[in-house]
């Protein structure tokens, strides 16, 4: 995402700026712009491609993480980790509501509510994993991991169409450029310099993809390891070929990522620095607007002290007084943890900055 991204905006400079050079600047600035939509303030009839791209990236790592996610809840099952309903509870809701949102960025035609869509653990395998906490019978873990398998081959399968829809995307634009590059070797001037660029993109685009193959076989692994973990652990001698080979696909995918990495070590933290610095900026704004609000319930809690206070008999001013106390105190907790969220992040901006100047330099 990290080459596609770029390739995209510097393919939409390039057809502005051939469009300026036809038409009237305001015809430019009129499909420059975002196009809202005119029955909804919160839709858009259509967003350019890189924007478009920069959430994809966004739904894709979250959408692997929920994988990620997802295993080590087992695993917590296996080394009885988890020992409540409620522990079980909070992480399924919160492992569903990722991969949900995770799936609207990458599906436009996922829906609204997440009942309506694929999560990664279901109603029912839920269910049995409550009911597994309650008895701690082998049997009925299996038999929640066993109902669980179609759903996860679902969630799977639109993570290999984000992956398959990238790989798309990513083909067009090394077509475009690899044109372009053709083009202007017709050009003395010009041949030498489009012939390295044309050697580079090749180079590019063929990692690129061997990453994405990668990425995708890893993926396509994954509901046949789960489906062996209940096999197994019904009968344990039997052969786990199938995690074998997940664990080496992804032993694969770190290895083309590492190599990746060492090519383009400055790009790559060059845009870990700007990243973590503009999530550094929008928690510090989140912050400062949580202070705005905890500085607002403090004053009303106020007022409502000294008119409970002036009422001592009135039950109900009392009772407003301490439940705006409660909510002043909570809001304020809350603005201090991102005070201290922004702090550390803008650290770690700093520190990948100056990461990025030493390589430079």
């Amino acid at each position: 995402m990290e080459v596609l991204i770029p390739q995209t905006v510097a393919r939409y400079k390039k057809e502005l700026q051939d469009e300026l050079k036809a038409r009237e600047s305001s015809d430019v600035y009129s499909s420059a712009r975002l196009e809202l939509s005119i029955d909804s303030p919160f839709d858009f009839e259509s967003v350019p491609d890189y924007m478009v791209f920069d959430q994809f990236k966004v739904g894709l790592r979250e959408m692997t993480d929920a994988l990620h996610k997802y295993s080590v809840l087992l695993r917590d099952f296996a080394d009885d980790e988890i020992q409540s309903k409620e522990e079980f509870e909070k992480f399924a809701t919160e492992l569903n509501a990722n991969a949900f949102e995770a799936l609207r960025v990458v599906d436009k035609n996922a829906g609204t509510n997440s009942a309506e869509n694929v999560g990664l653990i279901s109603t029912v395998a839920a269910a049995a994993f409550n009911n597994y906490l309650k008895n701690k019978q082998k049997d009925v873990l299996i038999g929640a991991v066993e109902q669980n398998q179609s759903t996860v081959v679902q969630y799977t399968n639109k993570v290999q169409q984000a992956i398959k829809i990238i790989a798309h995307a990513s083909n067009q634009e090394y077509l475009n450029l690899s044109a372009e590059y053709a083009e202007q070797m017709l050009d003395q001037n010009k041949s030498s310099t489009s012939i390295d660029a044309l050697i580079k993109l090749n180079r590019d685009h063929f990692s690129q993809i061997q990453a994405l193959k990668a990425l995708n076989d890893a993926v396509s692994k994954f509901p046949a390891a789960h489906n062996e973990l209940k096999s197994a652990a019904k009968n344990p001698d039997q052969s786990l070929s199938s995690i074998i080979e997940l664990v080496n696909r992804g032993n694969q995918l770190k290895s083309v990522a590492e190599n990746a990495k060492k090519a383009n070590t400055n790009s790559l933290l060059d845009a870990d620095a700007k990243n973590v610095e503009a999530q550094a900026v929008a928690l510090e704004v989140e912050s400062k607007l949580a202070n705005l609000d905890a500085s607002s319930a403090q004053a009303d809690a106020v007022v409502a002290r000294l008119d409970a206070n002036a009422n001592p008999d009135d039950a109900a001013k009392e009772k407003k007084a301490k439940e705006l106390e409660e909510k002043a105190s909570t809001l304020k907790d809350i603005a201090d943890k991102k005070a201290a969220d922004a702090k550390l992040l803008r650290q770690a901006a700093d520190a990948v900055k100056t990461s990025v100047k030493a390589l430079t330099n």
